[in-house]
């Protein structure tokens, strides 16, 4: 199965809810849903309370009761399978946390290079 991003993970899902259908989910009853600001599969215009990724951590919550359940989850062909700990698996790895702390943190900045300029003569 190919990964999917977490909107399209939370759009598949909502379909997946609404018996199949992909056209449903624009009609969701369900306004209380914590996948209902992007069962379409995109970020709303709105700000909704939470992130799609804590909202799939409180899903995954609610649907199994207990963290430790969470990290034994025995559905991997739920679409909110790979996120399920509220974070993104894709970017894990990434950045240096520690690097970024002490660079923000430092009072010194690297150096400006002066402007060179090169004139280039016709001969």
């Amino acid at each position: 199965m190919r990964k999917l991003t977490y909107l399209k993970a939370i759009r598949k899902h909502c379909v997946e809810c609404m018996g199949g259908n992909i056209y449903l989910p624009t009609d969701c009853p369900a306004i209380r849903c914590k996948f209902y600001p992007y069962r379409l599969g995109k970020k709303p215009e709105i700000k909704p309370a939470n992130t799609p990724l804590k909202s799939i951590r409180l899903y995954c919550l609610e649907c199994v009761g207990t963290s430790d359940e969470v990290k034994i989850c025995s559905m991997p062909k739920c679409p909110l399978y790979y996120f399920r700990f509220g974070k993104n698996p894709k970017l894990q790895g990434k950045g240096n946390p520690k690097a970024l702390k002490i660079f923000r943190t430092s009072k010194t900045r690297l150096p400006i290079w002066p402007q060179i300029s090169i004139k280039i003569q016709n001969e």
